[in-house]
């Protein structure tokens, strides 16, 4: 509401005045006529006046209304402007005026404090422009109520003011990454932006009642050290924790829901406490003083909580950081020990990685592995002390560890669950769970929910473990669980792999031999057939002649024909399957003691030193052949002998299993050894390391004999350093054979020749070979008996009458009807008929099947004629005793 001044424009024309230097356009000396213009002014919306000095000449009913005045009141009454002016703005107006009269330069549009007839106050804009009304000099103002778009632009510049803390604050926040120092910074700007004496911020532990962090500034240092040390004398930080809530203090000394008041006696008044939170966690607090008394409006709460709200995401992404790192690190030690298992079956490579890693996760003192033994009984132990920085883990066996039931190992097994333990409650008396001075966490290791052991650290003193190392270790914990079960399948893998090499080995060999044997067998049929005829005219030939020139030519023969029947026999041993007696109990150690005593002579016949020991264990008693195992017992106590060509020691032990199931005997001596090539060929047949001194079929007819009593061979031997050979049998009561054959045959050596008295017999003879048949019958014929020959099994059958015979001998193998038909056709035909099989095949047949075939006697080739004559008599004295 500037004043107008007096002034006339001397060059303008009349009418006009001249407007101060420095107004605007709009602002330009105007003419009003009266009746025209009032109309237009009456019809704004603005409020419009004209004031000529310090009265109004002119106001529209906007402007009295704006105001609270009449128009009467402002026009007719003469009211001064003045009085429409707050005193605030009083000197700013005048100011004007006195420019305006001086024609100083003035902006037409400017802002000032009106005050209403009521005297409340508010805020105006006024744009003025100097005129002539009623040719007078005035001044027409424009006004406008700006109250609303000032009290808009005041809560705008606020707004920008804590924008611009806030800013302040995220940028504190980001410039850092390390937690402490984003708590330094924000502090510093909260001292900067919030207009306060002192400022803090307050973090506690994971359990949320312990402070672990305190940053302040604007106090004094032994403020911030009792603040550490004593944390109960933050009353203030202490009461917006436990509350969860904003607390305002306004007297610091006298606020009755402080039990301290460290801040009072630092000399503040106020202060604000706000509780930090994400996620309903509630983990810290930011606090700040005043030394004067402070009302804190509602404005500056909001601020302080905005500020509060941004710290608590910058320590929770902090945090969050934090825990990302340790997650990435304890994925990291994961994946390496994760390839360690893919790469190693080393358990003590895959723990002492185990061990580095955990350096840099958990702060340990001692990691343990107790590995669950196969037996159950007892834990393998292997631990690592935390190594000094720079050096590597270095794992330590120990002695093993019994498993007590319901200790706290066992226990953490049987539960699956992870336990934590003091040092008192730890095994005591093994090194690996002495000197512990902290907790240990024992966390079990299952594979497929079977028991492999447990895992145990040790933190160290005074520090206990939080729930993410519980976690590690038991991650840590599945991938040694996985290492242990790799291990484990791989030596089942590796021992059932050398079990079936072993399996593969004995089943070619027994294969090969089960070839030779039957190669053998059929060959030493054949041979049986020739030595048959030999034998038996040799044999017969003694008893028709006298000369004893031609008598000692026909014992030649005849010793020539007995050892090639001798060979022929061991060879036949290759495609036996079982023994040809019974097999009985008996006692290992009677036999060792006989084997020694027959072959002990062999040493001093050799002129050699040996030194014989005989360490007799005890063996127990077993189902066997007695004549059949001191063959091999012997076999192999000649080897040992042929093998120490210079003298040695000469071991005979003798014993049985861990587990009772097997007896043992073993030969063993310091002589020349066998190398691996020998090794795989010690038991093929006709293979010898003696030369011309052996046949090399001594270990083969060996093993068919423990073969046939279910056991097996156990050597070792190394080049140079002599052999040991070890011999299983199975125990009497686990053997579950050895029951007796029912047929036991007659006995191949020539019985007593007193067969004077001895009954006619009606003999039928069926064999396909002449010379075997002509010699048998004639054998059968100097005995004095009645004998029908058959050439083949047809011509057998068809001699076959009721009462014709009392004694059938058939050959076995034979063209068209064989043995074994004839036999059938003798028990069918004839049932109190006597069958006898004459065979070259000898042990190979199965004595079981010569009883259910209708056999009752065998006569093995090559016979001997007091053998045929012994047996036809036996075979009728066995008839006589039956009818």
């Amino acid at each position: 509401m500037d004043e107008p001044s007096n002034e006339r424009e001397t060059s303008g024309g009349p009418g006009r005045t001249r407007r101060p230097r420095g107004t605007s356009d709009s602002a330009q000396v105007q003419s009003i006529s009266r009746p025209i213009d009032q109309g237009l002014l009456e019809a704004s919306n603005d409020a419009i006046y004209i004031l000529a000095g310090t009265q109004f000449l002119y106001a529209n009913q906007r402007f009295a209304d704006l105001f609270g005045w009449s128009l009467t009141e402002l026009l007719t009454d003469g009211l001064d402007y003045r009085q429409l002016i707050h005193p605030d703005s009083q000197p700013l107006v005048e100011a004007r005026g006195r420019r305006a009269k001086e024609n100083q330069p003035l902006p037409s549009r400017y802002e000032f404090r009106a005050v209403r007839r009521d005297g409340s106050p508010f805020d105006v804009e006024v744009s003025v422009s100097y005129i002539q009304y009623n040719d007078r000099p005035a001044v027409l103002g424009i006004l406008q109520d700006v109250t609303a778009r000032k009290a808009y632009e005041k809560t705008l510049l606020r707004k920008n003011h804590e924008l611009s803390v806030l800013n302040a604050v995220a940028e504190a926040i980001t410039q850092v990454r390390d937690l402490s120092a984003i708590l330094e910074g924000v502090v510093e700007r909260l001292l900067e932006l919030l207009s306060v004496d002192a400022a803090g911020i307050a973090l506690t532990d994971d359990s949320g009642e312990r402070l672990t962090s305190i940053h302040f500034r604007g106090v004094s240092e032994t403020f911030t050290r009792e603040a550490r040390q004593r944390q109960e004398g933050l009353g203030v930080v202490r009461l917006a924790l436990t509350t969860r809530e904003p607390q305002i203090i306004y007297d610091l000394a006298t606020d009755p829901r402080l039990a301290t008041a460290m801040g009072a006696r630092e000399g503040f008044t106020s202060a604000v406490a706000l509780p930090l939170s994400s996620h309903e966690r509630t983990f810290g607090v930011v606090v700040v003083y005043t030394k004067e008394r402070r009302e804190f409006a509602a404005e500056d709460i909001d601020l302080f909580t905005a500020v509060a709200r941004q710290i608590a995401v910058a320590v929770e992404n902090a945090r969050l950081y934090k825990k990302a790192r340790e997650g990435i690190a304890r994925l990291q030690a994961l994946s390496e020990i994760a390839r360690a298992i893919g790469s190693t079956l080393d358990v003590e490579g895959v723990f002492r990685i185990v061990g580095d890693r955990l350096q840099t996760l958990v702060p340990y003192r001692r990691v343990a592995l107790f590995i669950l033994r196969r037996d159950g009984q007892h834990f393998s132990v292997r631990t690592i002390d935390r190594p000094a920085p720079g050096e590597s883990a270095v794992v330590r066996l120990h002695e093993p560890l019994k498993v007590v039931a319901g200790a706290p190992f066992s226990r953490a097994l049987e539960t699956r669950e992870t336990l934590e333990l003091e040092p008192h409650q730890m095994p005591q008396g093994h090194p690996a769970t002495m000197e512990t001075r902290g907790r240990s966490a024992v966390v079990p290791i299952v594979a497929d929910h079977a028991a492999m052991g447990v895992f145990v650290l040790t933190a160290i003193e005074s520090m206990g473990f939080r729930e993410r190392d519980l976690d590690l270790l038991r991650d840590l914990a599945a991938h040694m669980a996985i290492s242990l079960k790799n291990a484990r399948v791989f030596q089942d893998l590796e021992r059932a792999y050398r079990e079936l090499k072993d399996a593969k080995d004995k089943l070619v060999r027994s294969e090969k031999l089960q070839g030779l044997g039957e190669m053998a067998a059929g060959v030493a049929h054949d041979f049986n057939n020739v030595l048959s005829a030999i034998l038996g005219r040799a044999q017969m030939l003694k008893v028709m002649l006298q000369n004893e020139e031609m008598l000692k030519s026909v014992r030649v023969i005849e010793k020539a024909a007995l050892d090639g029947a001798g060979t022929v026999r061991r060879i036949q041993e290759f495609a036996k399957e079982k023994s040809d007696s019974e097999l009985v109990a008996l006692q290992i150690n009677p036999l060792v003691r006989d084997a020694v005593e027959m072959t002990t002579h062999r040493v001093n016949e050799m002129g050699i030193g040996v030194d014989v020991q005989v360490e007799l264990g005890d063996a127990g008693t077993i189902m066997g052949n007695p004549t059949e195992l001191r063959e091999v017992l012997t076999n192999l106590i000649h080897n040992a002998i042929d093998a120490m060509p210079h003298g040695g020691r000469l071991a005979i032990r003798t014993g049985r299993t861990n587990d009772s199931r097997h007896a043992w005997f073993e030969v063993e001596d310091t002589g020349i050894g066998m190398d691996e090539e020998t090794l795989k060929k010690v038991f093929d047949p006709f293979f010898t390391t003696k030369g011309t001194r052996g046949t090399g079929l001594g270990m083969s007819v060996s093993y068919g004999i423990v073969q046939r009593h279910r056991g097996e061979f156990v050597i070792q031997s190394k080049r140079g350093t002599g052999s040991r050979v070890r011999v299983l049998v199975p125990m009497a009561d686990e053997s579950g054979f050895g029951a007796p054959a029912n047929l036991t045959p007659v006995p191949s050596q020539v019985i007593s020749e007193a067969t004077a008295g001895a009954p006619c017999c009606r003999i039928l003879v069926v064999d396909d070979d002449d010379a075997v048949r002509d010699v048998l019958v004639d054998m059968l014929r100097a005995g004095g008996h009645e004998v029908t020959a058959a050439e083949n099994g047809e011509a057998g059958v068809k001699c076959l009458e009721p009462d014709r015979f009392d004694l059938v001998f058939t050959d076995l193998g034979m063209p068209g009807i064989d043995g074994w038909e004839v036999a059938e056709a003798v028990k069918r035909l004839c049932p109190g008929t006597t069958v006898g099989l004459i065979t070259g095949w000898g042990a190979s047949l199965d004595e079981r099947r010569l009883g259910e075939r209708g056999i009752d006697l065998i006569v093995s080739k090559p016979f001997r004629f007091q053998q045929v004559l012994a047996t036809v008599a036996e075979a009728v004295r066995t008839k006589k005793e039956r009818a």
